[in-house]
């Protein structure tokens, strides 16, 4: 290490600005999780899971007993808080935010971030929620209209699956 001051300054400052540099660019997954409105569409999702499950089930002709309804929205709730409290928690965030870096390079977290913080980027995430509410919708539509061919496929492999067992029993 160099005795004279300067030099010790000099290497001092080269050091802070290499960690300040490695810093930044180590939090750009995660602020580029932060400036999507991330944890906002996690909240969205949570809030039309509800009827999502209950179109699902009603396509699948599965009727709720209304003294049974409370017991089925307790189990979504507890399931929501357990899954978005998992996905929302600082390790998980912090796994995304590495998956975000392994994946885009430096320039490109760079610039997506610019994007989302642009006033196109900021208005696409302020209108996030109700598009992810509107193609939830629409998807909840198009699963409805493949209910019969979806219920056909399961009942064929299930008779598929227990032909199989029976084969395997007689062995």
């Amino acid at each position: 290490m160099p005795k004279n001051p300067a030099s010790r300054m000099a290497g001092l400052v080269v050091l802070l600005i290499a960690a300040a540099t490695a810093s930044a660019e180590d939090d750009l997954g995660p602020r580029l999780l932060e400036v999507m409105g991330t944890k906002q569409n996690f909240e969205t999702i949570a809030e039309t899971l509800d009827d999502v499950i209950k179109s699902q089930l009603s396509a699948m002709g599965i009727e709720i007993p209304p003294n049974a309804k409370p017991v089925l929205e307790r189990q979504q709730s507890e399931l929501k808080q357990l899954v978005f409290s998992a996905f929302l928690s600082p390790a998980t965030w912090n796994r995304m935010g590495e998956q975000m870096e392994d994946v885009f390079s430096t320039e490109e977290l760079t610039a997506l971030i610019q994007f989302y913080e642009s006033p196109v980027g900021i208005a696409f995430v302020e209108k996030s929620p109700e598009l992810i509410k509107r193609q939830t919708s629409l998807s909840q539509e198009v699963v409805a209209d493949l209910s019969p061919q979806i219920q056909a496929i399961m009942a064929h492999t299930r008779k598929e699956l227990s032909e199989c067992a029976d084969e395997e029993s007689k062995q």
